[in-house]
């Protein structure tokens, strides 16, 4: 996990990849949430809800401005497709036969009498 955070961090901040900031970020990374988890449960559910809507943010953006690019011309009627006939076909064997008979039980079975 902390590979990760510090991968992320890097992406806006230590660009140059320098060993002793990523070093700091990945402490930072481990001692910030055990900071607030040993501060108590108030302060560890108000850091889930703070995280939860900075986590939509981003979502609500990309879905409000992704309305904006809607075009009407992509949409129309629905493309009717000619009907296929199934690969599956029966053979004149297995249609003489008629329909397939369950196999016996066990129990029915002669050679199961007890």
């Amino acid at each position: 996990m902390v590979v990760a955070w510090v991968g992320y961090v890097e992406v806006f901040w230590n660009t140059g990849h320098a060993k002793l900031w990523s070093v700091v970020i990945a402490m930072a990374g481990l001692w910030i949430p055990a900071v607030i988890n040993l501060s108590g449960v108030r302060n560890i559910a108000i850091t889930q809800n703070i995280t939860t809507v900075l986590k939509f943010i981003p979502l609500l953006f990309m879905a409000t401005v992704g309305l904006l690019f809607i075009k009407a011309h992509n949409f129309g009627p629905p493309c009717r497709s000619p009907r296929r006939r199934s690969p599956i076909r029966p053979t004149p064997s297995s249609a003489a036969a008629g329909p397939a008979r369950p196999s016996p039980s066990r129990r029915s079975s002669p050679a199961w009498a007890p």
